[in-house]
């Protein structure tokens, strides 16, 4: 489970550690390109809220696994890079 916390030109990756036995977030800083893609997919959600919950649940349409898309968990461990 992948959830991602956009807060400026950062984000934060949760992903499952099973080291730890739970949920882990390493925190990294977007560049331009990546920020403005995100920002144009989060539009696209906005204003074609029926497909969030396809598009959310499926990672086919991202060409690279760094963006990670938002699904329903929680982090309990902060870390950061």
């Amino acid at each position: 489970m992948v959830e991602d916390y956009e807060t400026g030109w950062y984000i934060s990756r949760c992903t499952f550690s099973p080291e730890k036995n739970q949920d882990v977030c390493i925190r990294y800083r977007m560049d331009a390109y990546e920020y403005d893609r995100r920002r144009h997919i989060r539009k696209y959600f906005i204003k074609n809220p029926q497909y969030q919950f396809q598009m959310f649940n499926s990672l086919s349409f991202v060409e690279d696994d760094s963006i990670g898309i938002t699904q329903y968990g929680r982090c309990l461990l902060i870390e950061q890079d």
